[in-house]
């Protein structure tokens, strides 16, 4: 009998090892494409870590109908011909049955016509520009319009701080974010016909000479504050230099330089800076507890808003790649079909091209750290 019992145990121990080794030869590739080094690169390998996380916990199931997830990561060196490079290597070399990326408005908008000529499917941690929505494409996103963020804003700054005369710095480098959010924020700002007045200043953040001669011209007599539409590092400068030059000036900023990076470089130069973000950091939801302490483990910090859109723009993937029974011509009409997703900061929900509406919080700098200090909207 002993002898059966041990006969059984052993079988089934290893069918199992033969159905996991199985499990493991079959694969499925999917891409990254994203910024991974140079002074932008906190945001691109913010993204490709919470993609890491989600592709984990997916394999820690079994993968996707039996398929373990590899991802393939591809570093555009913020530049869009690298990009093109680098998706093409993806999809004619890699075989990858879709992209997440990329992680910046002004690269995807150079990509976008690739990603619909080769079919395949391209998902966006983090890129907001309303010029790539309320479109039937291969593109999508996991984060809400720059417009809605950018009015939010406006209405805040006007509204609650009081501001009347406000100076505005966007980076051109990432002209199809920045410039569409500058233009939403003036827009709102200015639409009661009140004595609000906006002044503008565009730069390249890749050519700039000197940060302290050119603020010295933003930070006119009469400005109050300045909103900073620019990346962390950036924006961190820029809020150091403002404070040497002007010390009582209110600072604003924008979703992109949302990265501890802004907080370790910016220092108490960028204390209760205000920003309107869709990342709610006093979420008490399981699943965002439990992404935080997963991602502490891996990387030894806490993820910021580009690592938790990396997870969720993942897990949405995966999710749409299994409904499609792995079939990669299914997988846009399955995307399309997801009305809502609950991702770590609650619901997300989809209106019938696949764009994104969410709830935007204001977050605050507190004692070296982003706090939520409310919603916006």
């Amino acid at each position: 009998m002993k002898i059966k019992i041990i006969a059984v145990i052993f079988t089934a121990i290893l069918v199992f090892v033969l159905s996991y080794g199985c499990f493991l030869k079959k694969e499925i590739k999917i891409g990254f494409l994203g910024g991974l080094t140079g002074k932008s690169a906190s945001l691109g390998i913010a993204g490709r870590n919470g993609l890491n996380i989600a592709a984990e916990e997916i394999n820690g199931k079994m993968g996707i109908c039996g398929y373990t997830v590899r991802i393939i990561p591809e570093d555009n060196k913020s530049d869009t011909d690298t990009a093109r490079e680098k998706l093409l290597s993806l999809v004619n070399k890699d075989k990858v049955m879709a992209v997440v990326g990329p992680m910046t408005s002004s690269i995807a908008l150079g990509i976008v016509d690739m990603v619909n000529s080769n079919k395949i499917i391209c998902i966006s941690p983090t890129v907001s520009s309303y010029l790539l929505q309320g479109k039937d494409d291969y593109f999508f996103q996991v984060t809400t319009s720059n417009d809605r963020e950018a009015m939010a804003l406006a209405k805040y700054v006007k509204g609650k701080d009081g501001i009347k005369n406000i100076s505005i710095i966007y980076d051109m480098n990432n002209e199809g974010y920045s410039k569409t959010y500058f233009e939403s924020f003036k827009k709102e700002f200015l639409n009661d016909n009140s004595a609000a007045v906006i002044t503008d200043f565009s730069f390249d953040s890749q050519n700039i000479a000197s940060y302290r001669d050119f603020l010295q011209k933003v930070l006119r007599k009469n400005t109050e504050a300045i909103l900073a539409i620019a990346s962390d590092i950036d924006t961190a400068i820029i809020c150091q230099n403002s404070r040497l030059i002007k010390p009582e000036i209110m600072l604003y900023g924008c979703g992109w330089s949302l990265t501890k990076q802004l907080l370790q470089n910016g220092g108490k130069s960028v204390e209760k800076m205000i920003f309107c973000s869709i990342s709610d950091y006093d979420s008490t939801t399981d699943i965002y507890n439990k992404f935080r302490e997963k991602y502490y483990q891996r990387y030894t910090e806490y993820p910021s808003f580009g690592s938790i859109n990396g997870y969720e723009a993942g897990m949405l993937l995966f999710e749409a790649i299994k409904n499609a029974n792995l079939d990669k011509s299914r997988i846009k009409e399955n995307l399309l079909k997801i009305s809502s997703f609950t991702g770590p900061f609650g619901e997300i929900k989809f209106n019938s091209n696949g764009d994104v509406v969410r709830p935007v919080f204001c977050v605050t700098v507190k004692d070296g750290s982003y706090k939520t200090a409310g919603r916006m909207e």
